[in-house]
């Protein structure tokens, strides 16, 4: 679908990142005396792995990018550019997230209103409701802001890549973590496939969701997608064009006429 000669080097490193994690995963569990430290920062299913943090950088960096293409639509006036002001948001809240844990916090308050004791005993016996409760208001209200500001999104210049990181992403956050749920126990060695599948499918996403946003940028001719580079202006000054010769000549005789 796409050359290599064609991918940014910003987003090849952020796969090559996504992939190293992976195999980070597939090692501590092909080789269980790596020790305590080695397994906890290299499992993607715990919270304060690399891959928490690397999850973080990454939105913050598509956080950016959304930034920049804010400014560049406000500078060029565009109708309703104001409200792309709502990715850049969005995009940062979920970066904060992926180290503060705010979903999951949540998600418990959302299990004791709606489940109370009976939360082991259902089907969310694993991950709780936080995926109905949180996760279907945020893939509705994305929705609803994207498909109001699709125009700013042409599919051929980056708004395909943004949908399809949506996309990506939702599935693994939210359709992985309920498929979770039908194994018995989280030692379960499904869960570590699951696990595994979940995170690189979220990394995945976020990765595309920066490429895209890098097009859109690039399209707008905002100098390659630089993060501080300053957006062009949208008009110029005119610059009177050149007289010829013999109209110059005429002007000078009618002054000394």
């Amino acid at each position: 679908m796409f050359r290599s000669s064609s991918i940014p080097k910003s987003v090849l490193l952020l796969l090559l990142g996504d992939l190293f994690l992976l195999f980070g995963m597939v090692v501590i569990y092909w080789h269980q005396h790596l020790g305590d430290f080695l397994s906890r920062i290299l499992n993607l299913g715990e919270e304060a792995s690399i891959g928490t943090w690397f999850s973080s950088v990454q939105w913050t960096l598509v956080g950016i990018l959304a930034w920049r293409y804010f400014q560049n639509q406000m500078q060029r006036k565009a109708k309703g550019a104001f409200f792309l002001i709502g990715f850049p948001f969005i995009f940062f809240a979920f970066s904060l997230d992926e180290v503060a844990q705010i979903h999951e916090s949540l998600g418990q308050i959302a299990d004791q209103r709606f489940l109370g004791a009976s939360y082991q005993d259902s089907w969310f016996h694993l991950t709780g409701i936080w995926m109905l409760a949180l996760g279907i208001p945020v893939v509705l209200g994305l929705g609803v802001l994207f498909f109001f500001l699709r125009r700013f999104f042409p599919l051929k210049q980056g708004g395909r890549l943004v949908l399809l990181g949506f996309a990506v992403f939702f599935l693994g956050a939210l359709g992985m973590e309920t498929i979770s749920n039908l194994f018995q126990s989280s030692q379960d060695w499904g869960i570590v496939v699951e696990t595994a599948i979940e995170e690189e499918m979220e990394m995945l996403g976020v990765t595309l969701l920066f490429w895209g946003f890098h097009r859109l940028l690039s399209s707008n001719e905002s100098q390659g997608a630089l993060f501080f580079a300053p957006v062009p202006p949208t008009t110029h000054l005119r610059t009177p064009p050149p007289q010829s010769p013999l109209k110059r000549e005429d002007s000078k005789r009618k002054r000394t006429g």
